[in-house]
């Protein structure tokens, strides 16, 4: 018998037996992946609302399904997987803390290279930062708040800031803090557009950056 939607109460009281046993075996209850539950039509505030009181581990693949494999572009989802990712992340680094943020340990750990070691903390900067550069449910301006004062996420803080239109701060990131040259110049190359007054200047601001940078 295939459980619906309206047995949610049901659900969620006894899918903790799974849970504390396998969160990726009790996530799939809520996402559908066993065809007896109707999992698609679940109130989603509700199922978020449980697995964050009881199951945080559970939280950041719930969204990701819902956002990624059911499309939800409700922006409250959108918004709580970058505070999810953000929040994870921050935790992971505190260890960190202390190495400057261009040591070479600290950049492997923003490193896009596949051969670096898929730890936790590398996987989920890379899904932060993709999610940062496409996503267009999430609000920029609140999102920046989030990280602005960390240091170590200036990776982060220059898409946002691309994000923005702001690509002097974008730079300045890239060139002096980070000393990623390579960045600087895909982000010009991202955004460059003749046609716009903003993005026509960019490669302008990075040669300014390079300035800066080598005085």
């Amino acid at each position: 018998m295939k459980l619906k939607s309206e047995q949610l109460s049901l659900i969620l009281e006894f899918s903790p037996i799974v849970l504390a046993e396998d969160i990726e075996l009790g996530v799939k209850i809520f996402t559908g992946i066993d065809s007896s539950v109707d999992a698609k039509n679940f109130d989603r505030d509700s199922v978020l609302q449980f697995l964050k009181r009881q199951f945080p581990a559970a939280v950041i693949p719930y969204l990701e399904h819902i956002i990624y494999e059911w499309e939800d572009k409700r922006p409250k989802f959108h918004e709580e997987l970058v505070l999810q990712y953000i929040t994870r992340i921050k935790s992971l680094l505190s260890q960190f803390v202390k190495l400057p943020v261009n040591n070479q340990f600290m950049r492997s750990l923003s490193s896009n290279d596949e051969n670096i070691d898929n730890n936790e903390l590398v996987i989920l900067r890379r899904k932060l930062r993709a999610f940062l550069e496409t996503d267009k449910y999430y609000t920029v301006k609140d999102t920046l708040k989030l990280i602005e004062k960390d240091e170590v996420l200036a990776d982060e803080q220059a898409i946002l800031y691309g994000r923005l239109g702001q690509h002097k701060e974008a730079l300045s990131i890239y060139t002096n803090k980070l000393v990623d040259f390579a960045a600087a110049e895909r982000h010009c190359l991202i955004y460059y557009n003749e046609n716009d007054l903003n993005n026509s200047q960019i490669f302008y601001n990075l040669f300014c950056s390079y300035v800066c940078w080598w005085r």
